[in-house]
């Protein structure tokens, strides 16, 4: 385990896994076209729906609640309240406190961990460009003694309709970058393709926010390195020079700000 990032996050590890399991060579482009994985779309009885936090939007209502958050920015703001009814509460969050030891056994610092529980039988449905194929397995995922079954089967391209339009709905956090606070969008790395963000909905309001976001956790290096994010179900606009985008954000590549465009 080579743990370098710790003097400059250079994501040694991550482009070595990156290699094995894809193929790919990581260039820490801010978009891409076919990133190793895009998602996740939930599957809840055969229907599909796109995560939003706690709660879930059938797939077949994303234009309306974009058209919602469209609205609420230009002035309308029932919009939100309309926009509100779209959505199924599908989840309930809870937190656990957690403690950094450091040598000795000492407590370096002690964070908060937030975990997400579905309420109804969910599949969480990802695509990936993988060099082999997955056995059905039940693995471990990420850490803290966390387990999933994963069963993979052979598939084209995404989702008929995910990837039309100019508006979008973020399935995964849009890592992004800046060493002082902006107000515009084009003084953020990680947000080249962006023209408008319009955020999440938060009771009566669409709001944009940028939340912390650890890139996992490794028994030989601790704490993994933290960056800023735009939060699931972030909905913006892109550039039309993007308009082939299947994720933006810092490590797309990988699938981190996976879109559903509507």
């Amino acid at each position: 385990m080579d743990c370098a990032w710790r003097d400059g996050y250079d994501f040694s590890d991550l482009k070595s896994l990156a290699k094995k399991m894809a193929g790919v060579d990581l260039t820490l482009a801010t978009r891409s076209d076919e990133p190793v994985l895009w998602g996740p779309l939930l599957s809840i009885r055969g229907e599909h729906l796109l995560p939003v936090g706690e709660y879930a939007l059938p797939v077949s209502l994303a234009g309306e609640y974009v058209k919602k958050a469209v609205e609420y920015h230009e002035g309308k703001e029932d919009a939100a309240k309309e926009a509100a009814n779209l959505l199924r509460h599908m989840a309930v969050a809870s937190e656990r406190i957690g403690v950094q030891l450091d040598v000795g056994k000492t407590v370096r610092y002690m964070y908060r961990a937030r975990y997400v529980a579905y309420v109804d039988d969910v599949e969480m449905l990802f695509w990936a460009r993988l060099v082999r194929k997955l056995d059905r397995a039940v693995v471990r995922l990420g850490s803290e003694g966390r387990l999933a079954a994963v069963e993979a089967k052979e598939e084209g391209a995404l989702p008929a309709g995910s990837q039309r339009g100019e508006y979008a709905i973020a399935l995964q956090p849009v890592l992004i970058y800046s060493d002082k606070p902006v107000a515009k969008v084009d003084g953020v790395a990680g947000l080249d393709c962006v023209e408008e963000v319009y955020g999440t909905l938060e009771e009566d309001r669409f709001k944009v926010r940028v939340v912390d976001f650890g890139l996992g956790f490794s028994e030989v290096c601790s704490a993994e390195p933290m960056l800023k994010a735009l939060p699931q179900g972030t909905v913006l606009r892109l550039k039309s020079s993007c308009g082939d985008a299947a994720a933006i954000g810092i490590l797309s590549e990988i699938g981190f700000g996976s879109l559903y465009k509507v």
